[in-house]
Protein backbone atom coordinates (compact mmCIF):
# COMPACT_ATOMS: atom_id res chain seq x y z
CA UNK A 1 0.00 0.00 0.00
CA UNK A 2 3.13 2.46 0.83
CA UNK A 3 4.66 1.53 -2.60
CA UNK A 4 1.32 2.45 -4.46
CA UNK A 5 0.92 5.95 -2.73
CA UNK A 6 4.49 6.74 -3.13
CA UNK A 7 4.19 5.86 -6.95
CA UNK A 8 0.93 7.90 -7.19
CA UNK A 9 2.90 10.98 -5.57
CA UNK A 10 5.63 10.76 -7.89
CA UNK A 11 4.25 10.04 -11.39
CA UNK A 12 3.36 14.03 -12.20
CA UNK A 13 7.54 14.55 -11.02
CA UNK A 14 8.16 11.96 -13.56
CA UNK A 15 6.19 13.89 -16.25
CA UNK A 16 7.58 16.81 -15.38
CA UNK A 17 10.82 15.66 -15.28
CA UNK A 18 10.70 14.66 -18.85
CA UNK A 19 9.56 17.86 -20.29
CA UNK A 20 12.64 19.84 -21.89
CA UNK A 21 12.52 22.98 -23.10
CA UNK A 22 13.38 23.22 -26.85
CA UNK A 23 17.73 24.46 -26.98
CA UNK A 24 17.96 28.13 -27.80
CA UNK A 25 20.78 29.88 -29.45
CA UNK A 26 21.53 33.30 -29.04
CA UNK A 27 23.97 35.42 -31.22
CA UNK A 28 25.32 38.86 -29.90
CA UNK A 29 26.98 41.49 -31.45
CA UNK A 30 30.78 42.05 -30.97
CA UNK A 31 30.98 43.95 -28.31
CA UNK A 32 27.27 44.24 -26.95
CA UNK A 33 26.69 44.93 -23.27
CA UNK A 34 23.56 45.54 -21.87
CA UNK A 35 20.07 44.15 -22.14
CA UNK A 36 18.31 41.91 -24.15
CA UNK A 37 14.27 41.07 -24.46
CA UNK A 38 13.03 38.24 -26.30
CA UNK A 39 9.16 38.84 -27.12
CA UNK A 40 7.29 36.13 -28.33
CA UNK A 41 4.24 35.40 -30.47
CA UNK A 42 5.12 38.25 -32.80
CA UNK A 43 4.02 37.98 -36.61
CA UNK A 44 6.87 38.47 -38.73
CA UNK A 45 9.48 37.52 -36.18
CA UNK A 46 12.42 35.47 -36.28
CA UNK A 47 11.68 31.82 -36.71
CA UNK A 48 14.92 30.31 -37.53
CA UNK A 49 15.92 26.73 -36.69
CA UNK A 50 19.47 25.20 -36.39
CA UNK A 51 20.49 21.68 -38.02
CA UNK A 52 20.33 20.36 -34.55
CA UNK A 53 16.48 21.57 -33.78
CA UNK A 54 17.70 24.49 -31.42
CA UNK A 55 15.63 27.59 -32.20
CA UNK A 56 18.31 30.69 -33.73
CA UNK A 57 17.94 33.89 -32.59
CA UNK A 58 19.91 37.41 -33.80
CA UNK A 59 20.30 39.61 -31.09
CA UNK A 60 20.33 43.32 -32.91
CA UNK A 61 22.43 46.16 -31.42
CA UNK A 62 19.31 47.50 -29.77
CA UNK A 63 18.73 44.15 -27.74
CA UNK A 64 15.67 44.02 -28.81
CA UNK A 65 14.77 40.21 -30.53
CA UNK A 66 11.27 39.50 -31.66
CA UNK A 67 10.43 35.71 -32.07
CA UNK A 68 7.35 34.02 -34.18
CA UNK A 69 7.45 31.64 -32.07
CA UNK A 70 5.06 30.62 -29.16
CA UNK A 71 6.55 30.47 -25.60
CA UNK A 72 7.52 26.63 -24.37
CA UNK A 73 7.75 25.99 -21.08
CA UNK A 74 9.66 23.26 -19.47
CA UNK A 75 12.84 22.79 -17.64
CA UNK A 76 16.32 24.22 -18.62
CA UNK A 77 20.10 22.82 -18.02
CA UNK A 78 22.27 25.49 -17.44
CA UNK A 79 24.40 26.39 -19.83
CA UNK A 80 23.40 23.93 -22.28
CA UNK A 81 19.72 24.77 -22.78
CA UNK A 82 20.54 28.31 -23.81
CA UNK A 83 23.90 29.32 -25.26
CA UNK A 84 25.21 32.62 -25.95
CA UNK A 85 27.67 33.79 -28.53
CA UNK A 86 29.25 36.84 -29.30
CA UNK A 87 29.95 37.28 -33.36
CA UNK A 88 33.15 38.76 -34.43
CA UNK A 89 33.29 39.17 -37.92
CA UNK A 90 31.59 36.19 -39.85
CA UNK A 91 33.31 33.93 -36.47
CA UNK A 92 30.10 33.64 -33.57
CA UNK A 93 32.50 31.02 -31.58
CA UNK A 94 33.15 33.64 -28.27
CA UNK A 95 30.52 31.77 -26.48
CA UNK A 96 29.21 33.60 -23.06
CA UNK A 97 28.38 32.01 -20.10
CA UNK A 98 25.43 32.18 -17.60
CA UNK A 99 26.68 33.50 -14.46
CA UNK A 100 27.31 31.38 -11.33
CA UNK A 101 28.57 33.31 -8.14
CA UNK A 102 30.32 29.93 -7.09
CA UNK A 103 32.87 29.72 -9.82
CA UNK A 104 32.67 33.54 -9.72
CA UNK A 105 34.30 33.28 -6.09
CA UNK A 106 36.84 30.19 -7.13
CA UNK A 107 38.14 32.88 -9.48
CA UNK A 108 37.07 36.34 -9.34
CA UNK A 109 40.24 37.90 -10.35
CA UNK A 110 40.02 36.66 -13.99
CA UNK A 111 36.59 36.46 -13.95
CA UNK A 112 35.85 40.05 -12.94
CA UNK A 113 36.80 41.11 -16.63
CA UNK A 114 34.86 38.18 -18.29
CA UNK A 115 31.33 38.77 -20.02
CA UNK A 116 28.44 36.91 -18.38
CA UNK A 117 24.82 36.14 -19.09
CA UNK A 118 22.61 37.61 -16.01
CA UNK A 119 18.62 36.38 -16.55
CA UNK A 120 16.89 39.88 -15.29
CA UNK A 121 13.36 38.75 -15.82
CA UNK A 122 10.14 37.00 -17.79
CA UNK A 123 6.34 38.03 -18.31
CA UNK A 124 3.82 39.86 -20.12
CA UNK A 125 4.39 43.36 -21.91
CA UNK A 126 1.72 45.12 -23.98
CA UNK A 127 3.70 46.62 -27.05
CA UNK A 128 1.24 47.42 -29.60
CA UNK A 129 -1.48 48.62 -27.36
CA UNK A 130 -3.92 45.42 -27.88
CA UNK A 131 -2.63 42.40 -26.27
CA UNK A 132 0.04 41.81 -24.01
CA UNK A 133 2.71 38.95 -25.15
CA UNK A 134 4.89 37.39 -23.04
CA UNK A 135 8.88 38.68 -22.72
CA UNK A 136 12.19 37.10 -21.43
CA UNK A 137 14.78 39.33 -20.18
CA UNK A 138 18.74 39.19 -19.56
CA UNK A 139 21.92 40.95 -19.91
CA UNK A 140 25.53 40.83 -20.84
CA UNK A 141 28.09 42.71 -18.06
CA UNK A 142 30.63 41.51 -17.02
CA UNK A 143 31.36 39.72 -13.92
CA UNK A 144 32.85 42.42 -11.73
CA UNK A 145 29.26 43.89 -12.19
CA UNK A 146 27.11 40.78 -10.66
CA UNK A 147 25.98 42.78 -7.70
CA UNK A 148 23.64 44.82 -9.83
CA UNK A 149 21.10 41.82 -10.87
CA UNK A 150 20.38 41.03 -7.23
CA UNK A 151 20.77 38.72 -4.69
CA UNK A 152 20.41 35.73 -6.53
CA UNK A 153 23.65 36.36 -8.23
CA UNK A 154 25.78 37.73 -4.79
CA UNK A 155 25.24 34.14 -2.64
Amino acid sequence: MKSALLYIFLIPFMFSCGNKMQCERHYLPKGFLGKVTIVYAVKNGQDSIDQNGCIVYHVPKSGLCLSSFKLKSGVADPNKTFLFFECVDSSCATVIREFDYQDYLIDSVHLKGRKFVFFTGSGYKDLDGRSPTYFFEYAVDLGSNHANYGPSYTN
